[in-house]
């Protein structure tokens, strides 16, 4: 009998309180089989309540000195997380400063984290050992229970054999989605037997098909009622075949203009990533040496017999990189997104697992997948926000593929038309390779006065120039595309009568009005309510909208442009954006409304004008982002009309000499970057000071007094060079706030020290190293 073992064990509770490793007794029956990294269901509080439990330490001595209680199910005779996910799990922990247990489950798809049910699915019964026969009786698909106690040992020898696998079903659906299909059973069918004349004339003519139907596809053929198919199973005639069926899609982007020529300047980039063994952060020009660079990279790992993981910050970016490559690689290309559904997001994770894939082109939702043997990881738009998690674990997506490209030894690369100045900075500090692509543009850029267009009396989403420009487009059969990022029909409503904006009940932020549906929505908790046109403080009827939005531009540009074929995008959804996509290619739209984060992946050869109707959005945001976030939509901006001499980019702002303009006219990156690092510097910011975020949730009194107790120990403790804002309250977040500028180097330290004296506490702290949103 082989020796009782002991698992460290995380439970998948995620609350600071439960923050710990478990020591459980591994029972000599799973003693063979129990692997670090699998999932086990195990005894927990007082009551013995089963939960899920991933399994992070195996050893023999026991540790700890209370009662020690035991495993009571083993879910995976294979680890269902590798060794590379829990050493990425607590870096992740030891960054973010959150729970491990939040961390595993990036891990883990969600279908594998809500139930504990577990399935043995027979690919051969007939090769079964004998006692293991006689508990499944001939099923395919057997759920695993009490009847296969003490029979761990044989099971695992039929795994390893081929005749069984191991399924989850893990919420009412099941975990796998299966069809069933009927045949014949040669063994049972003796038609003498039949005293039906009519199973009697079905069974003789279905007795020579040999594929297996559906009870559906049955009745169609056949013309047989399926009371007499039912009947006929029940009695064993015909024979249940159960098949697995793949819910994963296929979405494809039309790439018809999409001509790529050999460029020697590309050969040379991949020679510098292949000889460097840093990270590389690629400065590109235009979205043409993008593609290039990125097919050329992602070939020349393949052909080292390596896998690529391509990380994009949108579900819409997902599709497009993956039909272009597609295209242009011979090899298995999966995708993931935020998007999909659990069922689908499973099946290709299978995938994953089985080593049936070579590229995976995902979302960040998709970047902890296990894929084995990587030999590059690309990270496109490398500035987006999107690679900042603002749920706990609060983690840089950087730092996430960083871990994962120093554990295989594979290369980094980081593209980015308009880099991050934290990671530019990193590439002067030669913390990254940096390398500029030298591609010259030609396009026009108009900058629009908007404060002139008042004083002239113009109040319209237009200006003058803009709408002259667009009219001169159309005569052309040229299509425009306007950029607001304002979805909705305004951006707030207004009361005239008491002067109060209506609020998000649950945050307290201004709610944006939807024509469409009629709708007040918030931005940040996505609050919804039918609007009845009133104020909720006053009662009063007589309402304001504030701020232009997309429906509200429709509706002018169907009056100041009756004879153009308008769309507009503001859906994110794959089907809807590819449908409208497809419209644009084909030129059935002459003028196309979109935000930003759309608009970037909408390269059309027929835009030939782009306008930009508030950059004053971004550069008014309560950040000391805004300056890089509206660099980086100007840039991503200007892709549209790249390499096009009749191309025309018009800006509408109400600050035309703002020093941003400047260096983005004559294509000046650096000079940006300079400028906006003296802006950084006087201001206290990164990258010269790292700016994170404590938000601590609770009572609202005890909370403020935590806050100030707080501020005193981080300024005790760190010292020198580090500045504490607050207490104050953050509506958004619903919490108190601490902002911490700092430079210190032992800072995880003092905020574990922190984390673990309120851990057991009814306050919530939480530690947010990366926001995005702090002004």
């Amino acid at each position: 009998m082989n020796p009782l073992k002991y698992a460290n064990v995380v439970v998948d509770i995620n609350s600071s309180h439960v923050d710990f490793e478990y020591e459980y007794i591994v029972s000599s029956e799973f003693v063979p089989f129990i692997k670090v990294g699998s999932r086990v269901g195990v005894p927990f509080t007082n009551n013995n309540r089963l939960v899920l439990g991933y399994v992070t330490e195996l050893y023999e001595e026991k540790r700890f000195e209370g009662e020690t209680k035991e495993i009571e199910v083993l879910l995976d005779y294979e680890p269902l997380i590798n060794d590379e996910q829990i050493q990425l799990a607590r870096a992740i922990k030891a960054d973010t400063v959150s729970t491990l247990v939040s961390a595993l489950n990036l891990m883990v798809p969600k279908k594998l984290r809500l139930k504990v049910n577990k399935y043995l699915y027979i690919n051969d019964y007939e090769k079964l050992d004998a006692d293991l026969a006689l508990i499944i009786k001939g099923r395919q698909l057997v759920k695993y229970d009490n009847k296969f106690k003490g029979y761990a040992y044989k099971i695992s020898k039929e795994i390893k054999n081929g005749n069984i696998e191991i399924r989850y079903n893990l919420n009412e659906r099941g975990n796998i989605k299966v069809i069933k299909k009927y045949v014949i059973d040669q063994n049972n069918y003796d038609p003498d037997l039949i005293k039906s004349k009519k199973q009697r004339d079905f069974l003789e003519r279905f007795s020579t098909n040999t594929i297996p139907l559906t009870v559906d596809q049955i009745v169609e053929r056949y013309e047989v009622s399926e009371w007499i198919i039912n009947k006929l199973i029940k009695v064993k005639y015909l024979k249940e075949i159960v098949e697995e069926v793949s819910r994963i899609k296929k979405r494809d982007f039309k790439y018809e203009n999409i001509h790529i020529e050999y460029d020697p300047e590309v050969k040379k980039v991949i020679e510098k990533v292949e000889d460097s063994p840093k990270p590389t952060l690629i400065h590109i020009q235009n979205d043409q040496d993008e593609i290039k660079q990125l097919i050329d990279l992602v070939k020349s790992c393949l052909k080292k017999g390596k896998r690529a993981l391509v990380v994009v910050p949108n579900v819409i970016l997902v599709y497009k990189i993956a039909s272009l490559l597609n295209r242009k690689i011979d090899a298995e290309i999966i995708t993931f997104s935020g998007k999909i559904t659990d069922g689908e997001f499973y099946d290709s994770y299978l995938a994953v697992v089985r080593n049936q894939v070579d590229v995976v082109v995902t979302s960040p939702v998709g970047a902890f997948v296990p894929l084995t043997d990587i030999g590059l990881i690309v990270m496109l738009d490398e500035e987006n926000d999107s690679y900042y998690n603002s749920q706990s674990p609060r983690y840089d997506l950087h730092q996430v593929l960083k871990f994962r490209a120093d554990y295989h030894s594979s290369k980094l690369v980081l593209f980015s038309v308009a880099p991050s100045i934290v990671s530019y900075t990193k590439g002067l500090r030669n913390h990254y390779q940096l390398l500029t692509s030298e591609t010259k543009d030609y396009y026009q850029t108009y900058v629009v006065d908007l404060v002139e267009e008042l004083k002239r009396g113009n109040r319209r989403p237009l200006s003058n120039s803009l709408a002259l420009a667009i009219n001169d487009n159309l005569n052309k059969n040229y299509q425009s595309m306007l950029i607001l990022n304002t979805r909705g029909y305004s951006k707030f409503v207004l009361c005239r009568e008491c002067g109060q904006a209506i609020k998000c009940p649950k945050c307290g932020l201004s709610l944006s009005y939807y024509q469409h549906n009629n709708k007040l929505k918030c931005a940040a908790c996505g609050y919804q309510k039918v609007f009845n046109h009133e104020c909720p403080n006053c009662q009063s009827k007589y309402i304001r909208h504030m701020g232009l939005g997309i429906e509200q531009l429709m509706e002018y540009l169907r009056e100041a442009f009756p004879n153009a074929r308008l769309t507009s995008i503001d859906d994110d959804s794959f089907e809807v954006i590819a449908e409208k996509m497809a419209s644009i290619s084909d030129g059935e739209v002459d003028i196309i409304v979109a935000p930003d984060v759309i608009a970037r992946v909408l390269i059309e050869p027929n835009i030939k004008l782009v306008g930009i109707l508030a950059l004053d959005l971004l550069l008014s945001m309560p950040s000391y982002l805004a300056n890089e976030k509206a660099f980086s939509m100007l840039m991503h901006a200007s892709y549209h009309i790249s390499n096009k001499p009749e191309g025309k980019l018009f800006i509408q702002t109400y600050q035309p000499q703002h020093f941003i303009l400047r260096p983005f006219i004559t294509n000046d990156y650096r000079s940006f970057y300079n400028q906006e690092l003296d802006i950084r510097e006087a201001g206290f910011n990164e990258p010269f000071y790292e700016v994170n975020k404590i938000l601590i949730k609770g009572p609202i009194k005890q909370c403020f007094q935590t806050g100030d107790l707080i501020k005193k120990v981080l300024i005790d403790l760190i010292k020198k060079d580090v500045f504490v804002l607050g207490p104050s309250y953050n509506y958004r977040e619903q919490a108190v706030q601490l902002v911490v500028k700092h430079q210190s180097k032992d800072i995880n330290r003092i905020y574990q020290i922190i984390y673990e004296k309120y851990q057991t506490s009814k306050l919530l702290i939480i530690f947010h190293k990366y926001a995005t949103e702090i002004a």
